[in-house]
């Protein structure tokens, strides 16, 4: 008997189709059975109930085991689910502080704004008053010479009972 080999040369299994398609017609002759002894039903009947009985738990431990499994991932989603709730309730109330801290600032700089018009405003006008009372100081010191200037010319005019040199006034020292 040949056996049936693959493009790549390998043997093929019996069953298998091959590139023509034809493996499935084909059968193997390697995998022959040449039964001549007579089949006992009894002990086929044993056997068989044993190797089901090996399925059978074999299922329930495979389905046990499935079970657990099953039950620790949907434990450890549930745990998930409540984390990421968790954090997303974290993550709005960080957003609504956030929008507060952001709006107290938005005040703050108003307010400093304000301030700073204000002290901008309270300069010039200070400024102002300080040329005005430059140019009073300045009209007042004219003045005060224009009468020194007076006086003594009269003084001088009045001549023999005067006494001669320059009238000295007394001085104050600036209020403090």
């Amino acid at each position: 008997a040949k056996a049936a080999t693959s493009s790549h040369g390998h043997r093929d299994w019996p069953g298998r189709a091959d590139a023509a398609g034809e493996g499935m017609r084909r059968r193997s002759t390697g995998c022959e059975l040449n039964i001549t002894a007579q089949v006992q039903c009894g002990v086929f009947h044993v056997e068989l109930h044993r190797m089901v009985g090996r399925l059978e738990g074999q299922l329930r431990s495979t389905t046990a085991e499935l079970r657990r499994k099953s039950d620790l991932c949907q434990g450890r989603e549930e745990h998930d689910q409540t984390q990421f709730e968790e954090t997303q309730g974290q993550q709005a109330r960080a957003n609504e502080e956030f929008s507060q801290a952001m709006g107290s600032l938005a005040d703050i700089q108003a307010s400093r704004d304000a301030k700073m018009s204000e002290k901008s405003d309270i300069e010039q006008d200070m400024q102002s008053h300080s040329r005005e009372c430059r140019k009073v100081v300045a009209s007042l010191e004219a003045e005060l010479s224009s009468l020194k200037r007076s006086r003594q010319a009269e003084l001088e005019r009045r001549g023999s009972n005067a006494v001669t040199g320059q009238i000295q006034d007394c001085e104050v020292s600036p209020w403090t």
